[in-house]
């Protein structure tokens, strides 16, 4: 799997001649709706109480989004992803849903790797 340092938000554009283009991947994660765990996040927030297990769950969404990414992208022979973007909704059925999106790119021969710590 693609280490995760190779997926960066930034559009290809700006960065058009060195990259080629293999194609938009994406990821899907699905955490289903605790009865439960919203009435103990609802009674958190009336007293003032930050959510931990809200902010755990949605990490972890965004973990298996970001990991399936990584997956595709290297099955279609990328060194990196760009333009990562995540749209977060909640299905009919009250479950959380996180869709991670991005264009998988190979570098141009000669350019620095990215994660390398080669920065400007």
């Amino acid at each position: 799997m693609l280490p995760r340092d190779r997926v960066v938000t930034f559009e290809r554009a700006a960065f058009s001649a060195h990259l080629r283009p293999l194609g938009y991947v994406s990821g899907i994660a699905r955490r289903k709706r605790s009865p439960w765990n919203a009435a103990m996040r609802s009674l958190g927030m009336l007293v003032g109480l930050l959510p931990e297990d809200l902010v755990e769950d949605h990490e972890a969404l965004r973990n298996q989004a970001l990991d399936a990414i990584l997956r595709r992208a290297e099955r279609l022979g990328a060194d990196a992803v760009v333009g990562l973007r995540f749209h977060a909704s909640e299905s009919a059925d009250g479950a959380s849903v996180l869709v991670a999106f991005g264009e998988a790119v190979r570098l141009a021969a000669g350019l620095p790797e990215i994660g390398s710590g080669d920065r400007a």
